[in-house]
Order: structure tokens, then sequence, then C-alpha cells
């Protein structure tokens, strides 16, 4: 199979994109471009834990880099939060004739979302500033896999950003049970925002850069024990991957095949396994 390389930017151009490319992603609702980004890192083949021991770039930067997108991963839940108490808090004259509330209650509806989506994407661009600021004080040597690590984290962040953004955008069909004070659709969303951010976390716990076997962790919060597979393959099993390739593909096709700056990710000649 034919390798295929990530974009060949300078590193923090590419932290750049990548966080340029998130914001046009919730803009649009399309994250083909991060369905991309993932299942090339998977396919390439790169061994990127060889990379990084080579490169000897220590644990605790590698800890603090994955705190970033561990970070960006909760504000998902944390701003989900505060658009349930918000929608609550939404006041539409009941006086007004059915449609023209309805037709107030969904452009409010509109405004929270879209500022529950900007605390994410201003999380996002306080870790990237963070992660340029640690990255730019290792040895230049260093630097291209710090940010490798970092975008591949972001990727799994982006996920659950992804995820909450459908999730959101599903709350326009119970309008007319909100504009009633029914509220079990928001309930619903919430709780599956958090399921999601909880998965996200525990991916991001498990991807502990050079630490690439199969280890068990201690979820502090749940109190549980979970056994993370820190391979890449380990996430996506080959059988899926094969299934999924053709689709995220075409996918990414059909968004024209480039993305924010007009910048594009090669495609691999052929699914992985085929």
């Amino acid at each position: 199979m034919a390798q295929a390389s990530p974009i060949k930017l300078h590193w923090s151009k590419k932290l750049h994109h990548h966080v340029a490319q998130a914001k046009h992603c919730a803009s649009t609702g399309n994250f083909a471009y991060f369905h991309a980004a993932r299942l090339q890192y998977i396919t390439t083949g790169i061994d990127h834990a060889a990379t990084l021991k080579a490169q000897d770039v220590p644990q605790d930067d590698l800890d603090r880099l994955n705190g970033i997108n561990i970070s960006t991963t909760e504000s998902c839940e944390t701003s989900t939060t505060e658009l349930e108490k918000d929608v609550k808090a939404i006041q539409v004259d009941d006086k007004l004739p059915e449609a023209v509330k309805k037709a107030e209650w969904t452009k409010k509806l509109t405004d929270k979302n879209e500022v529950a989506k900007k605390k994410v994407t201003d999380a996002m661009d306080a870790g990237l500033e963070e992660a340029i600021s640690l990255i730019s004080a290792m040895p230049e040597s260093s630097q291209d896999s710090a940010a490798d690590f970092f975008l591949y984290g972001m990727n799994i962040a982006m996920e659950a950003f992804d995820f909450m953004i459908q999730k959101i955008s599903q709350l326009y069909n119970a309008v007319v049970d909100f504009m009633k004070k029914i509220w079990t659709a928001l309930t619903a969303v919430w709780n599956a925002v958090s399921d999601q951010v909880s998965s996200c976390v525990r991916k991001l716990f498990g991807f502990r850069g050079s630490s690439y076997n199969t280890e068990q962790y201690q979820s502090e919060e749940a109190g549980t024990r979970y056994t993370a597979a820190l391979s890449y393959n380990a996430q996506i099993p080959i059988h899926a991957m094969r299934a999924s390739t053709n689709k995220i593909w075409n996918e990414y096709r059909n968004n024209g095949g480039t993305f924010v700056g007009g910048y594009t990710i090669a495609e691999p000649s052929q699914t992985p396994g085929g």
C-alpha cells in the first residue's frame, strides 16, 4: 500500500490550520475534514510511538499536550450544560400566535446553539496558544513529533465536538415541547453529549505517546477500571476500517477534497487490509 503523508506545513501552521478547520466544520456542520484526517493517521501506518521515542519528547510534555485536548473535549460537556440552562431560560410572549411564537423560539434557540459552539472554539483557541507555547520551548528536533501527537489527540477531541453539534442541532425538533416547558429532549441531548465526552476523554487518557501497550487505568470520575487499547488500530478494528473507509473518503471527495486555505489531505491508495 502506498503511504500517504499528512499535509506538509510547518508544525505551528498545521496547528493553526487544524483549529481553522474545526471552526469551519462547526459553522457548516460538516466534519468531513476530521473524519478524513483521523482515517489518514490510521491508514498510513505511521509509527508515532517510535517517532516520539526517537525524538525523546518527555512524557510530562506529552501529558501536558494531552491535557489540552482533554480540556477541549470537556468543554463540549460544559457548554452543553450551560446550553441546557440557557434554553430553559428562554422567554417568549405566550400571547403571540403559535406560528410567531415558534419562530421566536427557533431564533432564540439558534442564538443559544451558536453561543454553545463558540465556547468550544474559544477553548480550542486557548488550547492552541498553550500548545504552541509548550512545543516552541522544546528542542527543534522534537517539535514536529510533539505537534503530530497533539493533532492526533485533537482529532479525538473533534469526535466529541462533532457529536455535540449533531445533537444540539436535533433540538429544533423539540421546539413545540420547549414552548410547553417540556424538557425531555434537552435532557436527552445533555446525557448523550456527556456520554460521548466521557468516551473521548477515556481515549485521550489512554493515548500517552510512547506508552503504546495495552494497560489499565482508573477512571476517577466513575471509579470504574477500563482497559485502554493504546495502539491506533485498537480504536477502530480492521474490519470496521474496511467497511467505513470508502464512505469517509467519499464524504471527503463530495466536500470538494479541499478545505480552509486550499489545503488537501493525501488519500491512501487502498483500504487497509484490502
